[in-house]
């Protein structure tokens, strides 16, 4: 029978396509998919943060009075609603990062992962402790201090303005050894756009290095299922193939 709409073609293209998809290439492709997309909500939820902390970290901010209608604990409020999104979206991208790790094979790799990852580093670990305390206890201990300082220009504002985490909250987190030691040995409340620069920091890092040491290691399982792609798309022709397998 005459196939003038090449159906067939389609079905030899999208049976070839779902044999990519169920290659380990494909489950390494798909995982760093989701790491990436972590890694942009994560960096995303970070500067949003970060900016809004800047602009409320500016004493002349609070030296003039809120708009009608609008009191300063919205602004608060908001730095407690921007806090919970950064740690929801570190978590998400901690746990993604830990799932791609377990697609790849060699013990190689595992010495590897291991002597880059942050995950032990006390900040990470604060971090982390602090994102399961608001998920299962309370809003995270961040309090703003007003800090006089003597500043010999007149023209210059009085005081700084900065939102900490308090130390005797943070002595209270569920931690390791390692980071209730660093916690102790803290000479002031740490401010919280250091310690999200910090975090940022170590973190987008290491998730840089890990996509391309994956796919360094895993080379040859990720070129099989890009040739087999390909393959199924030269058969589809005009037709673009959308088939992906986001395992859980």
């Amino acid at each position: 029978m005459p196939d003038p709409a090449g159906i067939g073609d389609i079905g030899k293209a999208m049976d070839l396509a779902m044999t990519a998809e169920g290659t380990l290439g494909a489950q390494v492709l798909n995982e760093l998919m989701m790491v990436e997309r972590s890694r942009n909500l994560f960096v995303r939820n970070a500067f949003v943060l970060r900016k809004t902390l800047d602009h409320l970290q500016d004493p002349a901010v609070w030296m003039v009075p809120p708009p009608p209608g609008k009191t300063e604990f919205e602004d608060l409020d908001e730095i407690d609603r921007l806090m919970h999104n950064f740690l929801a979206s570190a978590y998400t991208l901690a746990t993604h990062t830990m799932k791609a790790r377990k697609v790849v094979t060699g013990d190689d790799f595992a010495r590897e992962y291991n002597e880059h990852s942050p995950w032990a580093d006390p900040v990470c670990k604060i971090v982390e402790a602090v994102r399961n305390d608001v998920q299962h206890a309370h809003l995270a201990g961040v309090e703003s201090y007003a800090i006089a300082k003597l500043i010999p220009d007149p023209g210059a504002q009085p005081f700084e303005f900065r939102f900490r985490l308090v130390r005797k909250y943070l002595v209270t987190l569920d931690v390791n050894a390692k980071t209730k030691k660093y916690i102790e040995e803290l000479r002031e409340d740490p401010s919280l756009d250091d310690l999200i620069d910090r975090y940022a920091s170590l973190v987008v890092e290491f998730v840089n290095w890990f996509g391309h040491a994956v796919l360094e290691h895993m080379a040859d399982e990720v070129a099989l299922t890009t040739t087999i792609r390909a393959a199924a798309q030269q058969i589809a022709g005009p037709v673009q193939l959308r088939i992906r397998h986001f395992g859980r």
